[in-house]
């Protein structure tokens, strides 16, 4: 048998492990399922239990034949667990949701360089917010992250005082 990569292990994993998606705890999940099962059977029960304890008195085998027609007729509610989502899905839907950047900036009159961070935030409605953490309202929102990423930038070089020229990726 040939032993896996590692970048195999992975991609077998984001494809066979699931993630609850529905939108509560998993830790709450785990009673709500055993709970959600059990009513539907409870219901269920305590139905055919009403028709059969309803028969008073002598029973004769035209009412038995009634009775027992009464309990089929009682259908069974079914419950099914919303399906939890690969991880891989999990993985692109809710991890990509922020990033940041650190980049440096260099003033050209007087070698002054300012670290800045640039976070990145996709949004409900699914467009990407960028912003810059160290100026105070310098954000802007586009379609793609790339996009609000390149236009914070040229924003923030627009605020910031003249001699800073241009951006450069910080470690």
């Amino acid at each position: 048998m040939k032993q896996k990569t590692p970048q195999e292990k992975k991609a077998l994993s984001y494809a066979k492990d699931r993630r609850n998606v529905y939108g509560e705890s998993d830790k709450g999940s785990l009673v709500a399922i055993r709970r959600n099962k059990t009513f539907p059977t409870r219901a269920y029960r305590k139905a055919v239990n009403d028709v059969l304890h309803d028969t008073v008195g002598e029973i004769d085998l035209e009412k038995a034949e009634l009775i027992d027609a009464k309990a089929k007729e009682i259908k069974r509610r079914q419950w099914k667990k919303y399906p939890d989502a690969p991880l891989g899905e999990f993985i692109t839907r809710f991890g990509q949701t922020k990033v940041s950047h650190r980049l440096k900036i260099r003033n050209s009159e007087n070698d002054e360089e300012i670290n800045l961070t640039i976070e990145a935030e996709q949004e409900k409605d699914g467009r990407w917010s960028a912003e810059i953490t160290e100026l105070n309202n310098v954000s802007v929102c586009c379609k793609k992250r790339e996009e609000a990423i390149q236009k914070v930038k040229i924003l923030a070089l627009q605020v910031l005082p003249d001699g800073f020229m241009d951006f450069e990726e910080a470690e």
